[in-house]
């Protein structure tokens, strides 16, 4: 996207982050993820009243660089792809601000995703990260051979962040994705990704995608992300994501 794509955001009304998490933190929830041509969103957007937009310094768009672990065997990606009930997801993610965290993700037997964070550095021991996140996973329920998690992929992209206040939802759109892994790379950028973030009711952007003939998908950046750039990787339940956005590479 440019920066004459963004100018939808230019309309709404701005908040802060402390405003967007009073209103709609949604640490756990049901997230609901859309693939949307980039020149469609304004349109969208439009279509949908009462949105407000993150703005930080004057930015209503960030950078976002994330960092994915997994085992050597891929488990963090094939229990996601076959849908396993209790799956999970490990990375660290740096913020254009310079914050930097440590986030451990999963899904619970009712298909909620729970995320708990904590500051993270590259440079504290193994030994610190692999203990919260053995913490984690253990109060979940969620077996994991933490020991062995290695990075996997890292991700970047450009986030703007919108809140439904009345609502007590929000939602991200990102864009300019790039995943690299260390057998491949790719830009995926001919779509932005639309994620609701909200409870079990459809959100009125949910309404309004649906009304412009979208509808939720099986999307995530990593599953995608590894399956575009690992040779011989199964792409699991993302093969109908994956050809909308690069054409299937096991075709």
């Amino acid at each position: 996207m440019t920066a004459v794509d963004l100018e939808w955001s230019a309309a709404l009304p701005a908040i802060g982050l402390d405003e967007l998490n009073t209103f709609a933190e949604r640490l756990i929830r049901v997230d609901r993820k859309y693939l949307v041509r980039a020149d469609d969103i304004p349109e969208i957007i439009a279509s949908v009243p009462g949105l407000s937009v993150l703005d930080v310094a004057g930015a209503r768009s960030t950078q976002y660089v994330s960092t994915y672990f997994d085992t050597p065997d891929f488990e963090s990606y094939h229990r996601a792809g076959r849908c396993r009930r209790r799956r999970y997801k490990v990375r660290t993610r740096r913020y254009e601000s310079g914050d930097e965290f440590l986030e451990v993700k999963w899904k619970d037997g009712r298909g909620m995703t729970h995320k708990v964070r904590r500051p993270w550095c590259s440079s504290e021991p193994a030994e610190e990260a692999h203990s919260f996140i053995s913490q984690v996973l253990a109060g979940a329920g969620v077996p994991c051979r933490v020991k062995e998690l290695r990075p996997s992929l890292r991700t970047s992209y450009r986030r703007s962040t919108v809140l439904m206040a009345e609502e007590n939802a929000r939602a991200t759109i990102d864009f300019n994705l790039v995943c690299e892994s260390p057998t491949g790379h790719v830009i995926l950028d001919r779509f932005a990704i639309i994620e609701s973030k909200a409870g079990a009711r459809l959100t009125s952007l949910d309404r309004q995608l649906h009304r412009h003939g979208h509808r939720a998908l099986k999307m995530s950046k990593y599953g995608v992300g590894m399956a575009a750039t690992v040779p011989g990787l199964p792409p699991e339940k993302w093969s109908r994501t994956l050809r909308l956005l690069i054409g299937s590479k096991n075709s």
